[in-house]
């Protein structure tokens, strides 16, 4: 994030297994959302401090495929099944999208 100069970084297939909020050691806030028995999918935000401090408002895991964080800011972002994935999975990644 440093490198490239990024506030916010959405990263995909992470493969923990515990939903949480961490730190890093120069304050980015990472937030997990992830499959809670298996190492599979999981999505994972991370906010470099100048963000959460100004705009992070709220947030909640969701599924392993979905993380809500509201910032006061009119954009969000999602990580959504591959095109590979199957029908269930891709209907479930909806259902779960409409509900919030």
């Amino acid at each position: 994030m440093n490198r490239y100069k990024l506030d916010i970084l959405g990263i995909s297939e992470t493969r923990w297994t515990e939903n949480r909020k961490s730190k890093t050691s120069d304050d980015t806030v990472i937030l997990h959302s992830v499959h809670k028995d298996k190492h599979i999918h999981g999505v994972v935000l991370m906010i470099s401090k100048k963000i959460k401090v100004n705009t992070l408002m709220e947030w909640k895991p969701i599924s392993e495929r979905l993380l809500r964080a509201r910032f006061n800011s009119e954009y969000y972002w999602c990580y959504s099944p591959a095109n590979e994935a199957d029908e269930e999975t891709k209907d479930e990644w909806y259902e779960q999208l409409q509900d919030f």
